[in-house]
């Protein structure tokens, strides 16, 4: 398609005000949705913990069978099912309600709930597969199971980042080779100027579930290729997704993406360690026979998600620092402040980003810096040249 067919205003963008009052709105329900989701999390657990419920359903799962990998299954099953009907309610208010009601959803309820259906799958053989490989290793090696659990997560890690493009991308968005032969040439010689090795451009259609923009450049080494949603390349000018590129680019120029898997591992890893200090400390006390009891599963939950909570800001000041790191390469690589700052009004405007969430959510919850920061960072750019 050539820029001369494409649906998109070209006029110097602006703040929609009107748009910004229904950011704040729909990003401070959001961090209620975060909120509930993540207290759902220490709730649930601590009951089955609390009421003796854990210990009845490893007892009743063990009637089942005397195999410890079926056993180990089938409650994890029960466990993962019953937080799953316990967050529904959240699921959809999250994921459905809330961008329908700010007019970011594209999808019918039906749509939504097959998307739902596909990631809970995902996310079930994943956690089923990390759950049998800890206990089993808790049983095998006590005292170093949260190493090797680390190490193999790491691992894992690496080999999804690589596979996401052309294995778990295809099930939710179609993905078409671009046919914008001039935009192609611009992003190609970009990356090739950063010794930056892409199998090719491609449309990804966002559209069929959201009115948001996007882009990313996919993948490790064979399988890195650059991902435009369609949503952007109707709508940005062809400099503006440029810059837009250019900022995903410089991730990989400065090697943020081994860089990101490295530092969540360790983040991971310093919560497997105290998961194993606290199943260590209590579980032979709570009436538990092992640190490798599946009933002790609750607690190793607990144990993680406070970890994890607690080492949050860090990951995303750690996140913000790359971001921003590849903004200034997005704009010394294009050389071109403005259309940087057009690209961000305009994602502000589409996505409902907020401007300016305020200095202490940002440092808790944000992993870019905000839209106001890098709006000003293109400024500076341009004010310094």
């Amino acid at each position: 398609m050539s820029a001369m067919g494409k649906d998109r205003d070209d006029q110097e963008p602006r703040i929609d005000l009107d748009r910004q009052k229904k950011a704040r709105s729909y990003a401070r329900k959001r961090r209620i949705v975060f909120f509930l989701d993540t207290a759902m999390v220490y709730v649930y657990a601590g009951a089955l913990l609390a009421s003796g419920l854990s210990l009845g359903l490893r007892e009743t799962v063990a009637r089942l069978s005397g195999n410890q990998i079926v056993i180990v299954a089938l409650y994890a099953a029960v466990f993962y099912l019953g937080y799953v009907a316990l967050t529904y309610p959240i699921a959809v208010l999250g994921g459905y309600v809330l961008p329908r009601q700010h007019s970011l959803s594209t999808q019918t309820f039906g749509e939504w709930s097959v998307d739902w259906a596909k990631g809970l799958a995902i996310s079930a053989f994943i956690g089923l597969l990390a759950v049998e490989t800890a206990y089993y290793l808790m049983g095998a090696i006590p005292g170093l199971w949260w190493l090797v659990m680390g190490i193999l997560a790491l691992l894992f890690t690496v080999v999804l980042t690589n596979l996401a493009p052309i294995a778990l991308v295809p099930l939710f968005f179609k993905m078409a080779v671009l046919s914008d032969e001039s935009l192609v040439r611009r992003l190609v010689r970009l990356a090739s100027n950063a010794k930056v090795k892409v199998r090719g451009v491609y449309r990804m259609n966002l559209s069929s579930k959201t009115t948001a923009a996007n882009a990313a450049l996919m993948g490790l080494g064979n399988t890195r290729r650059i991902v435009l949603g369609d949503t952007m390349l109707d709508r940005y000018t062809d400099e503006e997704i440029e810059t837009v590129f250019a900022h995903e680019l410089g991730h990989h120029v400065h090697a943020d993406i081994p860089r990101s898997i490295l530092v969540q591992s360790a983040l991971m890893l310093a919560g497997l360690y105290v998961a194993s200090l606290v199943l260590d400390s209590l579980a032979l006390r709570s009436g538990f026979e092992s640190v490798a009891d599946i009933a002790t599963l609750p607690l190793l939950a607990l144990a993680l998600g406070v970890v994890g909570l607690l080492a949050m800001p860090i990951g995303n000041a750690f996140s913000r620092w790359q971001e921003r790191r590849a903004d200034l390469y997005a704009l010394e690589a294009t050389g071109n402040p403005r259309a940087f700052r057009n690209a961000m009004v305009r994602i502000a405007n589409q996505n409902l980003a907020e401007l300016d969430p305020g200095a202490l959510i940002e440092f808790l919850l944000y992993d870019h810096p905000s839209i106001r920061k890098r709006i000003m960072l293109a400024e500076e750019f341009e004010r310094g040249r």
